[in-house]
């Protein structure tokens, strides 16, 4: 095994020969030509799925439709694009493709299939190769004599694009490869501007055509605490549900603008900022990495979902770039051995434990990184540096909010996330007060008119976690999930009191000592939806359905404070592109896709069939395996392979916290997704492609 790294060093030796002679056979000029011939196709396609080339017009054939049960009663499905042609091809959820009935437009273009379902009236959208419609009138397509068209951009098959998209980024490679003492100056400043901007394309579009801020439900949250501390009343009173740092984030903010929309690009320049801070770090390494992890940082930034949290009041943007400032930081302390870059990076630990209370994982990671330093013999100031900072910025919060509370921890919502998990295996208990066990009869109550008797039975024998899934989403999240919310928060007391946190925390850990397979099922099947489900659902995530709903709750923004939506009020004028209807009670938003919008999908396009699906989810369990079997061998004295093993358990670890304690939704889980493509970025460290300064042991 200890020859494997030194076989694949004589071949790219071998291979950097080969193409060291044929560099010197042709002139720069030449290789320019042969890349961009090479890139010229994935250019072509690119402009083509974006809907900027050819059209066709397709009838679509009622012989073959059928209705949806499932989104009765006005949906219809039919097969548009053969799956033998093109199996995998697929527009984005946002796609350009037009619905006519007898030459007429149908007006609700690319809607829900509930709202196709429910509502009818025209609705239509495109998935995988089929159309799911509605008839104008909700009559049946198949007996209303009726005419259907669809106007289209001509498809490209997936593996067509997929294979050019690899062709044009391996000539680019080849190209800085065959060139590299020209580029080896250039690596830093073209990876710094490959990511700014990928960044840029996939957002001025939104500063310019739909500057419209995101509230969720949390936000409001977030933006008493800060008003509370902006205005001294109350003090700084810390109950504990929220971390600090984000309304803390908001309040020095606010303390220069009282616009809501500052918060919006202050996070989208620090969420940059991350993603430049880590090129850095790998360019110091070695100069090589720099590219390649460039790559990675944009094709996790210029999907729809940061954008969609960079844009939005929620602690997600500022968490995830304090957890991209730490790795960076702790890449260049591990490599330079300097005090200043471990110091930065146990405080960005702990300041992204402090935003958003899932990552509390990383207090174990932060063990895993002490013991490897200490076992390296990292020189003292480096320890130091490293170990002080996060256990005492912890513990000073964990202080705060004892003397507000009276309970000495980081976070007092643990208790409540446990609850809402283990209510599924709740049984009365003799030793319970009455009380307590009356609210447990509520949650048996409750949980009986969620599931029926052979759902229930699934929950309690099955282990065919597809079909569980939609079981426990059923069981946890929705009205269950409001309704289990208010009984948690009043069992034995409420969750306000001592003995209201003594009785959750024992029901809870009653109903895992008594059925632990259930829970053990209950955890798998996160697992199972974070590693298998979820990829599938960034693909079919789309910013247009994010800001339709802005829209929405913008016209109910009462729900929130008014100072909260200061400097916001403009925006109830919306511009041209968007139109607004109502249908008796329904508010209908239809948007017009603008050029600059248009461009942003058909990168965002490009970037998902390259750098999304299941097929990275291989790529990550690859490198873990690669790198503890190294560790194993190098007897924990592989730098790389140890820092590779960190980065593969920020992912993991956050999968295992939310499994154990949250029903795993893609909000959880996209967060640390960049971990995948970055592993393949710095996947040459395990090669020792780079040495450490007075490295102690083999890197």
């Amino acid at each position: 095994m200890n020859q494997i790294p030194e076989k694949i060093k004589i071949t790219l030796i071998q291979i950097t020969a080969q193409l060291s002679i044929f560099r010197h056979n042709i002139s720069h000029r030449k290789l320019f030509i042969l890349w961009g011939v090479s890139i010229l196709p994935a250019l072509i396609i690119f402009l083509q799925v974006s809907g900027f080339l050819a059209w066709e017009t397709r009838t679509v054939d009622l012989s073959n439709t059928e209705p949806l049960p499932q989104y009765a009663p006005h949906a219809y499905i039919t097969r548009v694009i053969s799956p033998l042609v093109c199996r995998m091809w697929v527009f984005p959820s946002s796609n350009p493709i037009k619905l006519f009935e007898d030459g007429a437009l149908l007006p609700h273009q690319n809607s829900s299939h509930m709202a196709i379902g429910e509502q009818g009236l025209g609705r239509y959208s495109f998935w995988n190769g089929d159309l799911y419609f509605s008839s104008s009138d909700n009559s049946d397509p198949r007996s209303n004599g009726r005419t259907y068209q669809l106007a289209l951009p001509v498809p490209v098959c997936s593996l067509i694009r997929l294979g050019f998209y690899f062709l044009a980024f391996a000539a680019t490679i080849l190209l800085v490869g065959l060139s590299y003492a020209r580029f080896r100056s250039w690596l830093l400043p073209i990876s710094f501007g490959i990511l700014i901007l990928f960044f840029l394309l996939s957002r001025w579009w939104y500063f310019s055509d739909f500057p419209i801020p995101g509230f969720a439900p949390d936000s409001w949250s977030y933006y008493v605490i800060s008003e509370q501390w902006l205005s001294l009343k109350g003090g700084f009173f810390h109950s504990g549900l929220r971390p600090p740092i984000y309304p803390l984030f908001i309040m020095l903010i606010r303390l220069f603008s009282g616009n809501v929309f500052s918060i919006i690009i202050v996070q989208s320049i620090i969420s940059l900022f991350s993603g430049l801070f880590m090129i850095y770090a790998a360019w110091r390494v070695h100069p090589w990495l720099a590219p390649g992890v460039s790559l990675s940082m944009l094709s996790f930034m210029s999907h729809d979902l940061l954008l969609s949290y960079d844009t939005t009041l929620l602690s997600e943007s500022l968490s995830i770039s304090l957890v991209l400032i730490a790795i960076a930081a702790l890449l260049l302390a591990l490599w330079t051995r300097r005090p200043g870059y471990a110091i930065a990076s146990s405080i960005a630990f702990s300041a992204a434990i402090l935003t958003r209370a899932a990552f509390m994982y990383l207090i174990v990671i932060y063990f895993f990184i002490l013991i490897f330093i200490l076992w390296n013999r990292y020189p003292r100031k480096f320890l130091l540096g490293f170990v002080l900072p996060l256990p005492g910025i912890l513990v000073l919060v964990a202080y705060w909010v004892f003397l507000s509370t009276g309970i000495f921890a980081i976070s007092t919502a643990g208790p409540y996330n446990y609850s809402l998990m283990t209510k599924l295996f709740w049984v009365e208990d003799q030793n319970y007060p009455p009380d307590v066990n009356a609210d447990i009869r509520d949650v048996q109550a409750l949980f009986m008119t969620v599931l029926t008797d052979s759902e229930r039975q699934a929950l309690q024998s099955s282990w065919n976690f597809k079909a569980l899934d939609p079981l426990y989403y059923k069981s946890i999240e929705g009205e269950w999930k409001r309704a289990g919310k208010e009984i948690a928060f009043n069992l034995g007391g409420g969750l306000d009191t001592p003995d209201g946190r003594y009785w959750v925390k024992r029901v809870t850990l009653d109903s895992l000592k008594k059925h632990p397979q259930n829970y053990l099922r209950l955890v798998s099947t996160m697992l199972y939806d974070w590693y298998w489900v979820h990829p599938e659902e960034y693909l079919a995530y789309t910013i247009r359905e994010n800001i339709i709903w802005r829209i929405k709750t913008n016209s109910v923004k009462q729900d929130y404070p008014l100072a909260m939506v200061q400097g916001y009020a403009d925006l109830m004028e919306m511009p041209d592109q968007v139109l607004i209807t109502q249908e008796g009670d329904d508010i209908i938003i239809n948007i017009t896709p603008t050029p600059g919008y248009m461009i942003f999908m058909g990168i965002n396009q490009m970037i998902k069939t390259v750098f999304w699906g299941k097929i990275w989810i291989f790529v990550y369990f690859g490198i873990l395996f690669a790198s503890v079997v190294y560790l194993i061998i190098k007897r924990g004295r592989h730098l790389g392979a140890f820092f590779l093993f960190v980065l593969a358990m920020i992912n993991f670890g956050a999968a295992l916290l939310v499994s154990l304690s949250e029903y795993a939704l893609w909000r959880y889980s996209f967060p640390v997704q960049f971990v995948f493509t970055l592993l393949l970025a710095l996947l040459p460290l395990l090669f020792g492609v780079a040495q450490s300064q007075r490295t102690t042991g083999s890197s």
